[in-house]
This record gives C-alpha cells, structure tokens and sequence, in this order.
C-alpha cells in the first residue's frame, strides 16, 4: 500500500466515473472487489494485502500475484474467509407469461395414395358427368343436357365453394339452376 494515494469518494467497477463500489482500505489491505484477470477498477494490477473476492472466498495477496493468476490456483494469495457450501434450491419461481405464437411451419410431403375403392354394383353401362361453366354472373343458370335422365346436381362458385341453389328439371334434358343473386362458376350432372 505504500506509494498509492487514495483519494476520499473514489471508487472501482464504475469505470472511474462514479457509480462503483468505495474503494476501501483497512488495516489487512484494500478491498478490489471481484477479482479479474485485468483488473478494470483503474488502480492497475494486484498488490500486496489487496483484497478480492474470488469463486465465493475473500482472499489477500501475500506478495504482488503475477498477472492473471486467480487467487485459487496461486502461493501469492490467502483464504480469508472460505465461501461456505451451496445453499439448498430455492423456491420455483412463478411462471413467465406464454410466449407468442410461432410461425406456421412449412407443408409437409404429400401422403401415399390410398387404397382402391370397392368395385361399384352397377350394370356396366357407367354414369356420364356434364360440366358446365357459367362464364357471366347470372342469378339463374338454364343448362341443356343429352343425358335423358334427371341428374345430380354440385354447383361451385368461381372460387370452387359449393353453392346452395333451387333445382328445376323441366324435363330430364334440361336443369334450371336459380341462385339469390347473380354469380359465376361451374355445375356438373352426373346421371
């Protein structure tokens, strides 16, 4: 400690403008605080009876410490008082608020086909399938058909939603579609 001056209010670990810890001496030594190995408290490296706190335990320098070396591992520091054992855990804290939804991850591959279908009962002559596309919005779609036979019936509109409209079979070569109001899209008949 010799040939160091101290000046009242100084302090380390506040980058020497303000707000550190006060630079203490007493008559074992001058307390450094935590040790590091380039101390950064603006007093420069270790000396002889300065004080640090290290890995829990308070230790003195016996002599200057070469640069770097930790309390622990080097003749050149002292216990002064040895950290005590850990304590037991603490409580849980309280649990922090959800977090935000993440975003949508991207389409996974597409599955395997699936199994063939039952063979169908019928009597070999098959269903016909008409499609028809209603280009200009209209409320109501008259559609001629080849079919002789009363159809099934899906309607879907320019987007591919399925519509709920009145059916009208004049007779089993046409179908009269009527809507609310004026739409475009597609009808297919199936026999």
């Amino acid at each position: 400690m010799a040939g160091r001056h101290i000046l009242p209010g100084s302090t380390f670990g506040g980058g020497g403008s303000g707000g550190g810890v006060p630079i203490v001496e007493t008559e074992i030594g001058r307390w450094r605080g935590t040790w590091q190995p380039s101390p950064t408290d603006g007093l420069g490296a270790y000396d002889t009876a300065d004080l640090v706190v290290y890995d829990g335990s308070t230790y003195r320098a016996n002599s200057t410490p070469p640069a770097g070396t930790a309390p622990a591992s080097s003749t050149a520091w002292s216990v002064l008082a040895a950290g005590g054992a850990p304590g037991p855990a603490g409580p849980p804290g309280v649990p922090g608020p959800a977090g935000a939804t993440g975003a949508t991850g991207p389409a996974g591959p597409a599955g395997p086909a699936g199994p063939a279908g039952p063979a169908g009962s019928g009597t070999g002559s098959g269903s016909a399938l008409i499609r028809y596309d209603q280009a200009a919005a209209a409320a109501v779609w008259t559609i001629t058909h080849a079919l002789s036979t009363f159809p099934d019936v899906l309607v879907l509109d320019a987007t591919g939603q399925q519509l709920c409209a009145e059916l009208h079979y004049p007779d089993d070569q046409k179908v009269v579609i009527v809507h609310g109001q004026p739409y475009t899209g597609t009808a297919y008949l199936r026999s």
